[in-house]
């Protein structure tokens, strides 16, 4: 599973929405 500082990070690097990782 991904933490929230890898998903914070994915979102600034791609420019997605955090959602997007958060189902």
């Amino acid at each position: 599973a991904l933490t929230v500082n890898h998903i914070k990070a994915l979102t600034q690097r791609f420019k997605l929405p955090a959602d997007a990782f958060i189902e």
